[in-house]
């Protein structure tokens, strides 16, 4: 049984975040280590990579991602 603290809180990290400066750059990787140490993947957006080439694959591994979490 898990309690609600248990629960996933998985941010979307936006890679399109170019040009800051580098304290922000830095709390950034910080963000992704801690997504990877947490949960052992991070998702991303702002990547460029178009919404049907991300649904097929992860139709591809047998993930069924809901309309509310495409953008």
């Amino acid at each position: 049984m898990t309690s609600d603290s248990d629960s996933m809180e998985l941010q979307t990290l936006d890679l399109s975040r170019d040009g800051e400066p580098e304290d922000a750059k830095a709390a950034f990787r910080s963000e992704v280590r801690d997504q990877c140490s947490k949960y052992g993947f991070v998702k991303f957006t702002g990547h460029g990579i178009e919404d049907d080439v991300v649904a097929e694959a992860f139709e591809w591994v047998g993930v069924i991602v809901p309309s509310h979490h495409r953008h």
